[in-house]
């Protein structure tokens, strides 16, 4: 069978590894590379190829062990005879590649090649550690069960690290620009309406004071919300305001409109309305006049109340 060059194509490591044994030919002397000097550029490279680590491991090879045997043979004066040069192997791997209908002739294909080397010295290491034609198959299939689970562990790795960005990008943006709330009963009607979703901004509060007839979103003084980490991961998030359920406790703010500052003092009279510091609240956005008052504390009456400073009346 004849391999297309076209084709057919070397690997990185091989190529790395044909590379090195060129430069170690040509520092011993000899015209071309043998059989010994490109195991040697494969030997040298596996750690800083991975594939070719776990190659070597799946073959039971001791790259440490070989480099010592094949160094001690390094200055060998050896004839460069074509067959016993290293461009044999790299042919005879391309065909592995192209009898497998591979583009990309791997460094198995060239463990494979090696078992028909005529360097007496790679013969004697491919016997000293066993390496036969099985084995070599044993270890691709092992290596492609392997690709499979890197593959799925890359997969949720990448997973992890987009779920991580994702997470720490909506808590930046909860902090500093906006948070998504659902309006979940009627205080608010009509500029508010039940299950209305709205964008609460933040940053203006860092450049001007709140004033009467803002909007806040705030957690009233008597709530207790939930510190379990999940429902401060949904706080932190803002993720809480689309998993919202009036009966728990994730995350039970308040969003009321302010009606009265610190030190203003507040009432309500029936018929006329809501007095600020003695004077009517223009209210445009109720739909009624509010006739009366109820507190939840009671010894407190509904008479004029005087906001304490450091307080909102909302």
């Amino acid at each position: 069978m004849s391999s297309d060059p076209n084709r057919v194509k070397l690997s990185d490591e091989i190529q790395e590894a044909r590379h090195l044994a060129a430069k170690r030919a040509r520092k011993v002397g000899r015209a071309k590379a043998l059989d010994r000097d490109l195991l040697w550029g494969q030997l040298r490279l596996t750690r800083r190829f991975t594939r070719l680590d776990a190659v070597m491991r799946s073959l039971g090879v001791r790259p440490s062990a070989w480099l010592r045997a094949l160094d001690l043979h390094k200055h060998q004066a050896l004839a460069p005879e074509l067959n016993g040069a290293a461009s044999g192997l790299l042919k005879a791997s391309q065909l592995q590649a192209d009898h497998r209908g591979d583009v990309e002739a791997t460094p198995l294909d060239l463990f494979r090649a090696g078992l028909l080397s005529h360097d007496p010295l790679v013969r004697k290491l491919y016997e000293e550690a066993g390496i036969t034609d099985r084995r070599i198959d044993e270890a691709e299939a092992r290596i492609a069960r392997q690709k499979w689970r890197r593959r799925g562990l890359f997969a949720l790795k990448e997973l992890g690290e987009m779920l991580l960005m994702v997470l720490v990008f909506l808590v930046v943006i909860r902090e500093t620009l906006g948070e998504p709330r659902l309006i979940p009963s009627e205080s608010m009607i009509p500029t508010l309406q039940v299950q209305d979703r709205v964008l609460i901004e933040k940053p203006s509060r860092l450049w001007r004071p709140y004033r009467r007839g803002d909007i806040l979103v705030f957690y009233p003084p008597t709530s207790t919300v939930r510190q379990d980490p999940i429902s401060w991961l949904l706080r932190s998030t803002g993720l809480s305001a689309w998993l919202y359920k009036k009966e728990d406790w994730v995350d039970v703010a308040y969003i009321k409109r302010l009606v009265a500052l610190p030190g203003d003092t507040v009432e309500v009279q029936p018929g006329v309305g809501v007095l600020v510091n003695g004077k009517p609240l223009e209210e445009p956005y109720v739909n009624e006049v509010a006739l009366t008052c109820t507190r939840e504390e009671p010894n407190l009456a509904c008479g004029a109340y005087k906001v304490p400073e450091g307080h909102y009346f909302m």
